[in-house]
């Protein structure tokens, strides 16, 4: 089958509730 990978990159506060409900996965990056 086919797979799709998206990367959403946020802002300084992440993202919206609402676009993290959809992800299957979520990876948090930081500096």
């Amino acid at each position: 089958g086919a797979s799709r990978l998206s990367f959403c990159i946020g802002g300084p506060y992440g993202h919206g509730q609402k676009l993290r409900a959809r992800a299957d996965k979520s990876i948090k990056l930081s500096s």
